[in-house]
C-alpha cells in the first residue's frame, strides 16, 4: 500500500507527503516531528500518527485536547481510506490511497487517476534531511527557497552539497533523470560496456517505470556490486519504489531518500574520476544541467 497526504487547506496548501508500508510518520509543528508544519499555529507540536501498514493506513490522535478529525469527526485511532480528510490544526489533508506501487486505488469501473505530483519539500526540511557540510549550514537562510540555496551554494562551489540538495528537492524521476545525464554526458572517461549496460536499463525504466524494468535495473545494480558511478544511476531507479526484497519475498520498502542519495552518489563519483583540477569543471557542468531540471527546460524521456 501507498498513500499520498495532499494539503487542500492551511498554510502548507498544495504541498503533498508519500508513505509507503511500512512506513510510520509523526505530524506536527514542531521539527520533532516527521513531517513539520512550522507555520500552522494551531497544530500541536506533534499532533498525529500516520502507521502505513500492508493491508490499511491507521491514523492516531497524539495532540491532547487539539483533536484530529477525519471526516469532520474526533478520532483517537481511524483506518483511512481513499478521499478521507484529516483536519489537524488549520491544515487539511486528503487522502490518496494506492494498493499497490505504481497503481492507484480504483474499482473496475473507474479509470486509473493520474499518478499525484510529489511532494516538494522547504529549504529547512531538505537540510534535515541530509548531512551538509559546516560551511554550507552556515550560508543557510531559514528564507531561503531551496532554489536559492541551490544558487549560493554552487556560487561558493559547494558542489556536492548543491547536489544533495537539488536530488533531494527533484521528483525521483527528474533526479534519476539529472544522474543519468551527468553519467553519460560528463564522465572523464569512455563508460565500460557493463557501464554504458546500467545506464541503457535506466533510461528503459525512465521511459518506461514497469516493476520488470525496475527489477532489471536491480539487477545490473546488483552485479556491478554499486561500485560505479553507472550503477548507482541504475540503483536510485531501482530503489525508486517498490520492494528491495526479491519478489518472492515479503515487501521491504525503500528508504525516500534513497533515490537521491544514489543519485548524488553517482554525480559525486563523477566529478571525482579523473584528474584533480578537473573536479569542479565537471561539478559544474553537473549543476548546469540540474538548472536546466529547476527551470523546466526538461522532459523525460518517452
Amino acid at each position: 500500500m501507498r498513500v499520498i497526504l495532499q494539503v487542500t487547506a492551511g498554510p502548507a496548501l498544495g504541498r503533498q507527503i508519500p508513505l509507503q508500508s511500512g512506513e510510520r510518520a509523526r505530524f506536527g509543528r514542531s521539527d520533532v516531528a516527521d513531517v513539520c508544519f512550522p507555520e500552522d499555529g494551531e497544530m500541536a507540536e506533534v499532533h498525529f500518527e500516520l502507521d502505513c501498514q500492508s493491508e490499511q493506513c491507521l491514523v492516531r490522535d497524539l495532540s491532547g485536547s487539539a483533536g484530529t478529525f477525519v471526516n469532520n469527526e474526533p478520532v483517537t485511532e481511524a483506518s483511512i481510506d481513499d478521499g478521507d480528510q484529516i483536519v489537524a490544526g488549520q491544515t487539511m489533508l486528503r487522502t490518496v490511497v494506492k494498493e499497490r506501487p505504481g497503481g492507484p486505488k480504483h474499482t473496475p469501473d473507474e479509470p486509473p487517476t493520474e499518478e499525484p505530483v510529489e511532494p516538494k519539500r522547504s529549504a529547512v526540511e531538505l537540510c534535515q534531511m541530509t548531512d551538509l557540510e559546516e560551511e554550507s549550514l552556515q550560508l543557510f537562510r531559514p528564507s531561503h527557497s531551496p532554489e536559492e540555496f541551490f544558487q549560493v551554494l554552487t556560487e561558493n562551489n559547494l558542489f556536492a552539497d548543491a547536489i544533495r540538495i537539488l536530488s533531494l528537492y527533484l521528483p525521483k524521476r527528474q533526479a534519476i533523470y539529472w544522474a543519468y545525464r551527468a553519467v553519460d554526458e560528463v564522465f572523464p572517461r569512455e563508460l565500460t560496456s557493463e557501464e554504458r549496460a546500467a545506464l541503457d536499463v535506466t533510461l528503459a525504466w525512465l521511459k518506461d517505470p514497469s516493476e520488470e524494468n525496475r527489477r532489471a535495473a536491480m539487477a545490473i545494480a546488483e552485479k556491478l556490486e554499486f561500485a560505479n558511478a553507472a550503477s548507482l544511476v541504475a540503483a536510485a531507479a531501482c530503489w525508486s519504489e517498490g520492494s528491495m526484497a526479491p519478489a518472492e519475498f515479503e515487501e521491504v520498502p525503500p528508504d525516500p531518500k534513497l533515490t537521491a542519495q544514489m543519485a548524488a552518489a553517482a554525480m559525486s563519483m563523477t566529478a571525482t574520476t579523473g584528474e584533480v583540477p578537473s573536479i569542479n569543471d565537471r561539478f559544474r557542468k553537473m549543476t548546469e544541467i540540474g538548472k536546466e531540471f529547476l527551470a523546466g527546460d526538461v522532459e523525460l524521456p518517452a
